[in-house]
């Protein structure tokens, strides 16, 4: 019996003159790298004469999976969004677990999201477990590493507003009213949050005199503006804190009267 190079021994011996040895086996071998094997030996001498013995044969798994034999993910700190957290976009060596052994293992994690955590615009605490199913035993967890990767993404950039900003639109007046009723409204996109997830704030300067008379939340506002010039203050927020404002400008005059240039 030879081991790595190594010889320890006989297992059996047969004599004989003009002897033949020959064998047929039969191997049952499961994931985990063990075996069972059965070994039918024959030796037949020159009369002809032959007698068979069966051998067993039990090879065990040399390499069980310890905490040793695997490579962790590193934490990751950088810019970027969410939507790039999954494990096979991240850089190597942020991304999954390497496992140096051979054993039947499963791997799986499971996130804790976290918006706003200090300076990082989302904080992911991911919980990675491997489970080597040659030695798992659910009543005392044996086989089961766990291990808590941080990852955080931070975002500057603003939302974009989708129409453009700075323009001043005109309403009239009709019939016996005093005011105009106005719809005004805003749309934006962001690099990270969806537009669902967008916080919006409003904020109305009647007269144009440079203070905020009304305020609300929203990217929506319908209001009856009386003739002059009034200022529109539209105000959205990412879910990493970035803010885009936008500035337009409404003016309400009568019907049959052109509205002033001096307004625009």
């Amino acid at each position: 019996i030879f081991l790595n190079g190594q010889y320890l021994g006989k297992d059996g011996w047969a004599y004989a003159c003009g002897l033949q040895l020959q064998y047929t086996e039969q191997v049952d071998r499961d994931r985990c790298g063990q075996a069972d094997i059965t070994r039918q030996w024959t030796a037949t001498g020159a009369s002809g004469r032959a007698l068979t013995c069966e051998q067993y044969i039990s090879v065990q798994n040399d390499q069980p999976l310890v905490s040793d034999s695997i490579i962790w993910p590193m934490d990751f700190h950088g810019e970027g969004c969410f939507s790039v957290s999954d494990p096979d976009s991240l850089p190597a060596g942020y991304g999954r677990p390497v496992v140096r052994s051979g054993a039947w293992t499963v791997v799986r994690y499971n996130d804790q999201v976290y918006s706003g955590a200090g300076d990082a615009c989302v904080k992911i605490v991911r919980e990675w477990t491997i489970i080597d199913w040659c030695v798992f035993q659910e009543n005392n967890k044996a086989g089961i590493f766990r291990y808590n990767q941080i990852l955080e993404f931070r975002d500057h950039q603003p939302p974009v507003f989708e129409e453009a900003c700075g323009k001043t639109t005109e309403v009239c007046i009709s019939g016996n009213s005093c005011t105009a009723l106005v719809s005004m409204s805003a749309a934006a996109s962001d690099n990270c949050t969806a537009s669902g997830a967008l916080r919006w704030e409003y904020g109305l300067d009647i007269g144009n005199n440079g203070s905020i008379d009304i305020r609300g939340k929203g990217a929506t506002l319908e209001f009856a503006l009386p003739a002059g010039l009034h200022r529109m203050v539209f105000t959205v927020v990412d879910e990493c804190g970035n803010a885009g404002l936008c500035e337009r400008w409404w003016l309400s005059c009568y019907l049959g009267f052109r509205c002033s240039s001096k307004y625009q």
